[in-house]
């Protein structure tokens, strides 16, 4: 059935840069009439959706409608950037996923927030604006989604089935491993330099730097969800010892893993023990 168009207006565009924000941000709460859409375009995020706190990466759409919060939750090392739509809307109800993928290709998105900011440095009270950048979000998040794992960040651009793809998806399976670049390139059957490119181009990022990435998004779920022991989770993130984990994610998240569970009661996780 087609969705009917329900922007009236566009009332702000904003181009937000959460490095240059400071810490902490504070989320806004959607007021009646009002729907903001947030598109990331650079950094991750992570978001409580489908009851899980999941991290989410460029080309990530957040439609939010009244009452529902804006994205805030980032990393020192990875602050996000998104552009923000506010529209005035007549309708209260979801007509859009609340978390959904540009389904393009990467330069898509960005010739899209070029020419969107373009346009609203020039007029930002068009009319054509409002309906032009509605239709282009709602038609990226209308469009059918791809099964991710509950780890895996939505990635854009990459060929599905391709030997990277697939490389991806065995360090989501095998990340408490030793999980070095000899041992990625032999399984994936990538060159070690062509494993460098792979993530400099699809990732923006080195092997290592990924591995760490995914190592602490893991321990962060974990701490959030369950109740093991930190020692535990040190090891089922495959960190060598637990000095090494609490270095290392204090440098993501700025605090020690004890300090970041008990601040996951925010989330109203219910954990093991209270099941």
């Amino acid at each position: 059935m087609e969705r009917s168009f329900t922007a009236e207006r566009l009332l702000h565009c904003v181009f937000f840069n959460a490095a240059n924000a400071g810490l902490p941000i504070i989320p806004l709460t959607i007021n009646p009439g009002r729907v903001i859409v947030e598109l990331l375009t650079d950094g991750e995020v992570f978001f409580l959706h489908e009851e899980r706190i999941r991290k989410f990466s460029r080309g990530t759409i957040f439609w939010h409608i009244e009452g529902e919060k804006t994205i805030w939750d980032t990393t020192p090392t990875s602050p996000y950037k998104c552009v923000a739509w506010h529209f005035a809307v007549t309708s209260r109800e979801r007509l859009f996923p609340r978390v959904s993928q540009w389904r393009g290709s990467s330069q898509s998105l960005d010739d899209f927030i070029s020419f969107s900011r373009s346009w609203y440095d020039q007029d930002p009270y068009d009319p054509k604006l409002c309906e032009y950048s509605h239709a282009v979000l709602s038609a990226h998040a209308s469009a059918p989604q791809k099964a991710h794992s509950s780890f895996v960040p939505e990635l854009v651009n990459v060929p599905e089935n391709s030997k990277f793809a697939k490389l991806l998806q065995y360090i989501e399976d095998n990340i408490s491993g030793n999980l070095c670049v000899e041992k990625l390139s032999a399984v994936s059957g990538i060159s070690r330099n062509q494993l460098f490119r792979e993530f400099k181009r699809y990732l923006k990022s080195t092997p290592h730097n990924y591995l760490l990435e995914r190592r602490i998004a893991k321990a962060r779920y974990m701490l959030e969800e369950t109740a093991l022991p930190i020692k535990e989770v040190s090891e089922s993130c495959g960190f060598e010892n637990i000095e090494v984990f609490y270095r290392i994610f204090r440098q993501f998240t700025a605090m020690p893993p004890g300090i970041y569970r008990r601040s996951a009661s925010t989330y109203d996780i219910i954990t093991a023990e209270e099941k």
